[in-house]
């Protein structure tokens, strides 16, 4: 059964993301002229059929990889207009650890194998160019913890305060993702009502210099 993206992908450039959150923060960005033009048709807006392939995880790149690549053999114009894949992964605890997830779905998938991130990396014909972003770019955490980096200097008491709540929680502690994840699960949507400025600014702060270039300049072998 063919997948039910979140939009049709039009070009440029395709940002793969692990989850609904992460999709909704790429979609403000793009909405906001924030990054370059971009597609983020993954997860599924729809839930996928007990025994598919995952759409979403760090697991899941893979499968949206060769997702892309299924729809394009049956739209030949999409091969045309796409000029890059950007895979935006959670930093996780060790980004040397995820960076290894990510290359081996690239390498399964049969496309071009980043050896850095923020930098693209051509692939095997007729696959497009790839490269892979972290959110953040140092250091271990998610997309939340982005969020945090800009927050929490803006809210010193309520910092203060989660961090004696996160400091409680044992399993927490041993997890930098998990600590940002639980810190701002209670309204994870505030920053994607902002204003643009914002949100660029969210991104300055917060040091997702990278991402931005990556998005704003696709491939060119020239």
């Amino acid at each position: 059964m063919a997948a039910s993206l979140r939009v049709p992908v039009g070009g440029p450039v395709v940002a793969l993301c692990e989850g609904s959150a992460d999709a909704a923060f790429l979609e403000a960005l793009r909405h906001r002229r924030v990054l370059g033009a971009f597609d983020v048709p993954f997860p599924p807006n729809s839930p996928q059929p007990k025994g598919e392939e995952p759409l979403f995880g760090i697991d899941g790149f893979v499968n949206m990889l060769r997702e892309l690549a299924r729809q394009a053999r049956l739209d030949p114009t999409l091969k045309e207009r796409l000029r890059g894949v950007v895979i935006v992964a959670d930093a996780g605890d060790s980004i040397a650890a995820t960076l290894r997830k990510v290359r081996k779905s690239c390498k399964d998938a049969g496309f071009g194998v980043p050896s850095n991130a923020s930098e693209w990396t051509p692939s095997p014909p007729p696959h497009p160019p790839v490269a892979v972003l972290f959110a953040p770019e140092s250091g271990a955490g998610g997309l939340e913890t982005l969020c945090l980096n800009y927050l929490r200097p803006k809210h010193p008491a309520v910092s203060a305060c989660l961090d004696v709540f996160l400091a409680c929680v044992p399993p927490l502690r041993r997890s930098r993702e998990k600590q940002d994840k639980a810190a701002l699960e209670h309204d994870r949507t505030d920053l994607s009502r902002g204003d643009s400025g914002a949100v660029r600014d969210l991104i300055q702060a917060a040091g997702w210099v990278g991402g931005r270039q990556v998005m704003a300049r696709p491939y060119s072998s020239d």
